[in-house]
């Protein structure tokens, strides 16, 4: 990609690949288009910000829609709605009633030739749970009747026969100026004709930022993990995962039946790679899930006063028997204040961190492994890492992680 960026829009018309936007590129407003045929990209002139805005900005964090020809570029964050024909060249800037979003994150997917917006947080981090429809052939956005059954925001989206499935996500609780993510594993599918949700199952870990793309009756969907999603029979298997170094903020488009996955995060800087994915599986990754009283993510509510007991467990994979290192970490909101958990010592306030184990990898069924009078009232977050590098060292870059929210007694996220 010639200019490296991540968050980046992206979409698909007559066989070629867009890339819009995005966070850390030139100026946010870039377009270059890549041909998978020629294997050639093209800058094309910036978006046109002087026809709509007295002065530069940026466009970030924004969501890409395809119909018929066109792309539809829109931020939640800085309030644009934009329709692109690369046809003509030709850029119009459209209305929407849509209010901002926290950061501005968001969902959005096309179904059925509308496009549907949802997800994301006000600026109080409460989640919204509102669904919006857009027609372009009428020009007109519309309120759904049903809401997003569990909003979060960064839900990884994809459609299948008019059918939108939203994936992962996370939910945030306050700090003052600061809030705390927690990601979820949930997947709801919409069903625009019929304005109704559905539950299916969970995706066995943590994508975040990341993105999906379908062929034939399968979901790609990768991130800090990558899954594959059979739809019709509602399984989740891994399939090759993404490097470490290009998991967040991702852009991924599909043509004839090839992944192709660009920008993103590479080592902390933005990416200007392209990769192509087949869908193959290559391993299955450790995959950790934490407990409080039996509660997981995103949020567990303990009363004041109440005891709590900390149980995890750990499907191993294709790591099974692999040296690896645990770490199982307790922060609490309000002060910042780390604490990790021991075998020998249990809780320990420490700086540095300390592993719960290091050793072979190996299934762990639920466990539980502490049991404690009450937590003071406030809010925390409580981690399961697991480090496939036994070294000592908490290589974040690599870690497998699970986390639930405690809130406790009067502090409510």
């Amino acid at each position: 990609m010639p200019t490296g960026r991540d968050a980046i829009g992206i979409g698909v018309v007559d066989g070629k690949i867009y890339t819009m936007s995005g966070r850390q590129g030139r100026n946010g407003c870039e377009v270059e288009v890549y041909d998978p045929n020629e294997d050639r990209w093209e800058v094309l002139p910036d978006i046109p910000w002087g026809t709509f805005w007295p002065f530069k900005r940026a466009i970030r964090n924004a969501g890409t829609a395809v119909i018929d020809d066109s792309i539809y570029l829109f931020s939640l964050e800085t309030s644009d709605f934009l329709k692109y024909t690369p046809s003509t060249n030709r850029w119009i800037r459209k209305w929407s009633p849509i209010a901002p979003r926290y950061g501005g994150y968001f969902t959005c997917a096309v179904a059925d030739r509308k496009l549907y917006v949802f997800g994301g947080l006000d600026k109080n981090y409460s989640p919204i749970s509102d669904v919006w429809s857009y027609d372009p052939h009428s020009d007109t956005w519309s309120k759904m009747s049903s809401e997003f059954p569990n909003p979060r925001e960064v839900a990884v989206v994809a459609t299948w026969q008019n059918h939108i499935f939203a994936i992962g996500g996370s939910v945030s609780i306050s700090h003052g100026d600061d809030s705390l993510e927690s990601h979820v594993t949930t997947v709801d599918m919409f069903d625009p004709n019929n304005d109704t949700w559905e539950a299916v199952a969970d995706i066995p870990g943590v994508v975040g930022d990341g993105g999906a793309a379908v062929i034939g009756n399968k979901i790609f969907v990768f991130g800090a993990c990558s899954y594959e999603y059979d739809i019709k029979g509602n399984l989740w298997t891994e399939t090759a995962k993404v490097p470490a170094n290009q998991t967040n903020d991702i852009g991924v488009a599909s043509i004839d039946n090839r992944i192709y996955i660009m920008g993103g995060f590479d080592d902390g800087d933005p990416s200007d790679k392209q990769m192509v994915h087949e869908g193959r599986v290559v391993s299955r990754s450790p995959q950790p899930q934490v407990f409080v009283n039996g509660l997981r993510q995103p949020i567990a509510r303990l009363l004041a006063g109440d005891s709590y007991e900390l149980a995890i467990s750990l499907h191993a994979g294709d790591y099974s028997g692999h040296g690896a290192d645990l770490w199982i970490a307790r922060e609490a909101l309000e002060d910042d204040e780390l604490t990790w958990f021991t075998a020998e010592l249990g809780w320990v306030r420490s700086e540095t961190p300390l592993p719960y184990y290091s050793g072979n990898l190996h299934d762990i069924p639920y466990e539980t492994i502490y049991v404690s009078g009450p937590l003071e009232p406030g809010n925390y977050t409580v981690t399961l890492m697991v480090d496939p590098e036994m070294n000592g060292l908490r290589d974040t870059a690599y870690m497998y992680l699970d986390d639930v929210i405690v809130s406790v007694g009067g502090s409510q996220p």
